[in-house]
Parts: structure tokens; sequence; C-alpha cells
């Protein structure tokens, strides 16, 4: 709700006499802005001189564009001054005088010479300055910012849109398997939407209020910039982990392995390398937990939460779960050879390297040889 005193503009001030009363006023009149102007009269002096003050302040130097002032009564940072802006914006309509201010107007500049013509189009512009491009606009820094905020996001599914299908495509090409993009839906993008989705709960909800820690107490929101410094990144680190895991399916199946075995053996051959890297990354990112800056604690929550549920849950279990549901579907249109070996040789073979020890092992290679 807004009050006489939150307006200062040369059309619509609180009285100086009455503050709790909000005068609104045209050009013309006894009380009108010509003659507040002017001074003398009728008006009283402090009145007169209180809105030359206005004008000067708030009416460019050609008394061509003037400024209304409005400072709501409410934290412009809270979540009421978005709808705030866009009502204002609603309002915001070309209005022009009425045909009694259109003829006092005339008056106005027949008596006063073109001397005040701009100062009186200003307080009542006609039809045909509207034509020429008079308009109203809402603007300050922190609306600028809330224009930003709505660009952003309008454009960023389609950024967002454009990225996935690339990556996926390219990861599909690689592998030569048409259905990996679909995967990878499942298991990168969806998960992603449940990492944000429990950053919504604990900072917008506050459902670990209770623990009392600062870094995970409610906010009542996110700061709009997170989900936009972090997507890429936690993309980034889904795809690659996601990529590491399957491409030693892949070499297990082509080395003879069955579907089931090549995939218990890659989740045990990369196992160590995607838990110790995820822990790393995840340590990497929770010190910002560490600090007392709420936007970075969201950050930090982000990250941290995104690498280990990435970490232990997506590539430990839904991962490899699918893999193994899909079967040959995982790798179509492309041939692999038959599966000849079974989880029983994996496990030989996952015995005879953690014996052995070889040094191909730590380059990424595997003994494809049947142990015996």
């Amino acid at each position: 709700e807004l009050h006489p005193e939150d307006f200062l503009g040369v059309a619509s001030f609180p009285d100086p006499l009455n503050p709790s009363q909000l005068r609104n006023l045209t050009w013309s009149g006894p009380l009108g802005g010509e003659a507040l102007l002017r001074g003398g009269g009728i008006i009283p002096p402090e009145f007169s001189e209180y809105y030359r003050l206005i004008w000067q302040q708030l009416v460019n130097s050609q008394n061509t564009t003037g400024m209304l002032r409005i400072q709501p009564g409410f934290d412009p940072y809270s979540s009421q001054m978005r709808p705030f802006i866009r009502q204002v914006r609603k309002e915001l309509v070309r209005q022009g005088p009425s045909p009694i201010e259109e003829d006092a107007l005339a008056e106005s500049e027949r008596s006063a010479g073109p001397a005040l013509t701009a100062e009186a189009r200003l307080l009542s512009p006609s039809a045909e300055d509207r034509g020429k491009g008079q308009d109203a606009a809402l603007f300050s820094p922190l609306v600028i910012i809330f224009d930003i905020v709505d660009i952003i996001y309008q454009r960023l599914p389609l950024v967002l849109g454009m990225v996935f299908c690339a990556c996926f495509l390219a990861i599909g090409l690689v592998f030569r398997a048409a259905l990996v993009p679909i995967k990878l839906i499942l298991t990168v993008v969806i998960p992603l939407s449940a990492v944000y989705g429990s950053s919504v709960l604990v900072y917008q909800d506050g459902v670990l209020g209770f623990l009392g820690w600062n870094a995970l107490h409610g906010t009542e929101g996110m700061y709009w910039a997170n989900p936009v410094f972090t997507v890429t990144i936690l993309t980034g680190l889904a795809l690659d982990y996601d990529i590491f895991l399957f491409a030693r399916v892949v070499e297990l199946r082509l080395a003879g392995y069955s579907n089931r075995a090549a995939v218990v053996g890659a989740l045990a051959l990369t196992g160590p390398t995607i838990t110790a890297a995820g822990l790393i990354m995840a340590s990497a990112f929770g010190g910002l937990l560490l600090t007392d800056i709420p936007a970075n604690n969201q950050i930090g929550y982000l990250m941290a939460f995104g690498v280990l549920v990435d970490t232990f849950v997506i590539r430990t279990c839904l991962v490899p779960a699918i893999l193994v549901l899909g079967s040959s579907l995982n790798y179509w249109p492309r041939r692999l050879p038959e599966g000849r070996l079974g989880l029983e040789d994996a496990r030989k073979l996952l015995r005879l390297d953690a014996v052995v020890a070889t040094p191909a092992l730590s380059t990424g290679t595997v003994p494809f040889a049947h142990p015996s």
C-alpha cells in the first residue's frame, strides 16, 4: 500500500501544508504548475518555493522529461518488489489531457508565449505530443536488476536446451549409440533438477533450520544467479563421471564380457577413481559453506551436494541399474561381440588386477585376456 508521502514529482507530491494529502497538478489553474512556478497571489511563498525545488530536481533542463519518485513502504529486496514493479508498469498507460485541459493549455500558450510552452506540455501533454513518442517508464537500479533477471530466465531454458542437445548428441556420436541421449536425460537432467529442488527446500522453505547452522539456514529464497552459475559446472561433472563409467562398460563389452558382467566390472574398476574425485570436489566446494555470505553458502551447498549425489547415488546406483536393464539398447544400433564371459570371469579379472596391480590399470586400460 502506498501513501502520499511515498510520492514526489512535479504533478504528484505530498501537500507541504497537509502531508497526509497527495496533491495532483495540471499546468493551468489558480494552483496549477504555472502559478506555482511564478509564485505570488494567493499561493503561500513556502509552497511556491517547495514546488520550484521539486521542479529543479525532477525535470531536465529542456523541460521535456519529468520524473516521479516512488518510495514504497516495504523492503525493496523482499518478495513484494517483483509484483509491485509489474503492477506499476501495468498502470503506466499513456494518458492525454481532457478537452478542458487542452483549452486551458492553448490559452496559457497564447498568454505566456513560448517560454512556458515546454513546462506546460510536460504536465499536460497533447495528443500530438503523445504521438511523437511521449511515454512513461519505471526506472531504478533495482528495477534494472529485475529486468536482467527476467531476460536471463526467459532465455536460460533455450540456452540449456541447446547445450544439452549438443553435448548429448556428441556423446551419442562418439559411442555410436542412438539412445545415449535418453539415458543421459535420466542420469543427468532429472538428478540435477532434484538437486536444485532440494536447495529450494533448504533455503526457501528452511527445512534444515533445526540444525542451527547458519550456512544451511533458510533465507526465504534462492539468489537468482546461483542456478546460472552452477548448472553448467554440475552438468560437466555429471557428464564426466557418466562417460568415464560408460566408456569402461563399452571396453569390457568389446572384450567379450556380457552386458551385466561389463557393468559390474566397469563399476568396480572406475568406482575408486570416481569416489575419490567426487570427495575431493565436494570438499573443495563445501568450503563455501564456511563463509558468512548467504549467496556463497547456497553455491557451496549446490555444488557439494550435487557432486555427492552424483558420486554416491547416480553413478553408483542409478546408472548401473539403467545399463543393466537397457542391455543391448545401451549400444544400439552398434553391434558388439556376443557376451562369452560372465560375472565369474569379471570377478577373476578384478582379483587378478588387484594382485598384479599393473601399471596398465593406472592408465585406464584393462587386461582383457581370459583369466585362467
